[in-house]
């Protein structure tokens, strides 16, 4: 916990301005906030790390009747004890601590990976949906990234 607190008071020092001192308050909301988001930080690189990371396909129909069949592609964390956690709890600290183009990174190749190991439910599906963030987008080298995914999983 020590080491959390340094990190959240360097950070916190950092977001005023930087090279200044900033004295820990662990009763102010914002802190415990930080240090929250510092937790998922860590929790979200050994996710990575570990590839602890699931897809969800979730189906998009229209009210008046199926006329193909779209999805979009859910990301969860499934942490060591098995709980399942949902992306508003971690994404967050992923975008605010550029781990968020990382996550994208796993889910567009993950999701390619998985479709081309099932070529009948890919022959189903007329479009595929998969949110990403503002910073892959943003990310001069994530189009590169996302072009050698589709020529590695044809």
């Amino acid at each position: 916990m020590l080491m959390i607190n340094a990190d959240t008071a360097c950070y916190a020092a950092k977001r005023k301005g930087g090279n200044r001192p900033h004295v820990l308050d662990t009763d102010n909301l914002e802190m415990t906030k930080f240090q929250s988001e510092m937790v998922w930080v860590v929790r979200l690189n050994n996710a990575l790390e570990e590839e602890s990371f699931r897809l969800y396909a979730q189906s998009i129909t229209p009210i008046d009747g199926p006329s193909s069949f779209h999805y979009e592609t859910l990301l969860r964390m499934v942490d060591a004890q098995g709980e399942v956690h949902q992306p508003n709890a971690f994404l967050p600290a992923a975008e605010r601590y550029i781990i968020a183009s990382k996550l994208d990174r796993w889910v567009i190749g993950e999701s390619l990976r998985v479709l081309t190991g099932a070529p009948s439910f890919l022959d189903k599906i007329d479009f595929c949906a998969i949110n990403l963030s503002g910073l892959s987008i943003a990310d001069p080298e994530f189009l590169d990234f996302t072009q050698s995914q589709f020529e590695k999983y044809g």
